[in-house]
Parts: structure tokens; sequence; C-alpha cells
């Protein structure tokens, strides 16, 4: 079922020009977290509190227009937050999304961090300097804020598409490979 979806997820990406291993050996890469990465010009900054979990609002823009602090630092390859749409509901036990790992929808974009022409903006930008984007996809869980999730909103949508949930015993192989990620304020259905 893994393999599955990430095929899935990997098919959403249409054609992309992909480096291949022996490009990308060799590039320095630098992390990012989309939405703290670079506030936008004008942004209240007092309004983001990293403690507090909430959103900054940093975007794909914002990278593209902080690139050359990155190029400068002698990295020559960005790695992005999820670009798939997160969970949008009311706030949770573990605060917002920020982070682009509690995926709702594998087939949309997190309109939070830009429209999809920002995202080939900031790619296009990168190529254009010889770097390299790298996404982080999350293909193995989606989030629900309990333990028996709605499924109809999902991408997937039948129940025997999911490893029953059960919390996760750190110290067993079997626990960790069938149970599921979060727990009862967050949950995180495996798929």
């Amino acid at each position: 079922m893994h393999a599955l979806t990430a095929s899935f997820v990997l098919s959403l990406m249409g054609s992309a020009l992909a480096a291949t291993a022996a490009e990308w050996r060799g590039r320095s890469i630098y992390q990012i977290i989309t939405d703290r990465y670079a506030l936008p010009s004008g942004a209240n900054t007092n309004a983001c509190d990293p403690g507090q979990q909430t959103w900054c609002g940093g975007t794909w823009n914002t990278i593209r227009e902080n690139l050359d602090y990155i190029q400068d630092a002698g990295f020559t390859a960005i790695w992005i937050s999820p670009v798939s749409q997160n969970y949008e509901g009311p706030r949770t036990a573990y605060g917002d999304p920020y982070h682009g790992y509690w995926v709702a929808d594998a087939t949309k974009l997190n309109s939070r961090y830009g429209t999809s022409d920002d995202l080939k903006a900031l790619s296009d930008e990168l190529h254009r300097r010889n770097m390299f984007l790298m996404v982080d996809v999350v293909a193995n869980n989606v989030m629900a804020t309990s333990t028996t999730p709605d499924l109809s909103t999902y991408m997937f949508k039948d129940q025997s598409q999911y490893h029953p949930y059960c919390p996760v015993d750190w110290n067993n192989i079997t626990s960790i490979q069938e149970c599921w990620l979060g727990d009862t304020k967050v949950a995180l259905p495996d798929v």
C-alpha cells in the first residue's frame, strides 16, 4: 500500500525535470520550513510566535525573494516543506499545521504557501541560478483530529485502505510499521 501511495503522489507531479543521483551528489542542501523561512514584506513579525505553533506567513514567493541569502551562503539546492493541502480546521492541541506535514489532500496545493504559479516561479528561479529544488512528500499518512475520522473527506475513502488505529509502541517493530503516528488529539491515519 505504501508503494501504491507513493506512486500515486508522484504521478500527480506530471512530467518533471528531475536531476539524476549523480547530479545531486555534491549538492549542498538548505532545508526550509516554508512558513518559517521568510515573512512577506511589511508582515507583523510580532504575530509570528513559533513557541505557540502558529502560522507565520512564509510562502514560496518569500523563499524566492530571499534566494540570494541561501546562494551566497554556498548552498546549491533547497529542500522545502511538503506542498500538499494541509488540515484547515480549528486549531489543534498542538497548534497549526505550519510545517506542512499534516496532509489533508495530496491532490491539492497548500494555498497558505501560494499558488501553482508561485511554486513554478520558485522552481524556475532556482534553475536559473543552477540550483536544485527538493520537495518533501508525506506518503504514509493523512491528518485527523480524532481516531475515527470522516474518511469521505480524504483521497483514500475506504477504511480498508488504512491500518486500524493503535498507538505506536516504539519498542515493537510491528507496532512501528502498522500503528498510527500522532495520538488521540492529532491522529495521523496510516495508509
